[in-house]
């Protein structure tokens, strides 16, 4: 997990926008593996993008609360399973996409997704933005004062160019 955070804000940057990049010209390729045609196989990137993108922010979220003196704790087991939900209403809707048809998930369960996807969101992106700029102003600070980075976690990947040399600074800090 530690050296997910040593990696440079570019490099982060870099495989972030390559899967959305890689996930374009797939589908824009008329590529065909086996069954699946580029529109499946584009989904497919986007889904382990997804992926990547979500254990950054479950990495973020735990070593942000683990660190002793921050000043905004929340529940570590609850932001997991946000995370959890996220990921999986972000994957339920792009496989929806490619079973269009044929739904490998019942129509209940993605009627459930849905507002606990949104109800991950609101945690996730309650939490992470504020118990990083506590950390930074070694103070708790209110929600209207993290909206930047609020908007900085949530728009991927340009956000991470400038949430990352933080977050470096941050471990850094705390080693020493």
């Amino acid at each position: 997990m530690k050296n997910l955070f040593r990696l440079k804000h570019w490099q982060l940057f870099i495989i972030l926008t390559c899967m959305i990049f890689v996930s374009i010209f797939v589908a824009n390729s008329g590529l065909k593996i086996g069954n699946f045609d580029s529109i499946q196989l584009s989904i497919f990137v986007r889904l382990i993008g997804v992926i990547i993108l979500f254990l950054w922010y479950l990495f973020l979220g735990l070593s942000l609360n683990n660190m002793t003196h921050n000043p905004h704790k929340f529940k570590s087991g609850l932001f997991i399973l946000a995370i959890i939900f996220c990921a999986f209403g972000y994957s339920n809707m792009n496989l929806q996409v490619i079973f269009s048809g044929n739904y490998i998930i019942p129509n209940f369960v993605s009627m459930l997704l849905t507002p606990l996807t949104l109800l991950g969101l609101i945690y996730v992106f309650y939490n992470l933005p504020i118990s990083l700029k506590s950390l930074e102003t070694n103070r708790k600070v209110t929600f209207s004062e993290c909206i930047v980075d609020l908007i900085l976690l949530f728009v991927f990947p340009i956000g991470i160019w400038i949430v990352q040399p933080r977050l470096n600074k941050l471990f850094m800090n705390q080693k020493n």
